[in-house]
């Protein structure tokens, strides 16, 4: 689910931003706009210089289309390293 995933690194300033996500077992995957993650049909819609933005499309009971956005945050001892 995409409340285990950790947000490790951010490239911006490129015309292609990419970040970079670790999974319960510890394995990076390198992730753009676009790319499908998690098990609810997520996708990044944005990256930021701090943070990562997944949305999920999906249908309620009544079947209507609902989003949910979930953020994942740099961990403030990366955001300051760099700093």
């Amino acid at each position: 689910t995409l409340d285990q995933l950790r947000l490790t690194a951010i490239i911006t300033g490129t015309s292609t931003p990419l970040a970079m996500v670790e999974d319960p077992r510890q394995k990076g995957h390198t992730v753009k706009i676009g790319t499908r993650i998690g098990n609810n049909g997520g996708r990044v819609s944005t990256i930021m210089r701090d943070k990562l933005i997944i949305t999920e499309v999906f249908r309620d009971a009544a079947g209507r289309k609902q989003k949910n956005r979930v953020v994942l945050t740099l961990p403030q001892e990366i955001l300051t390293f760099g700093q």
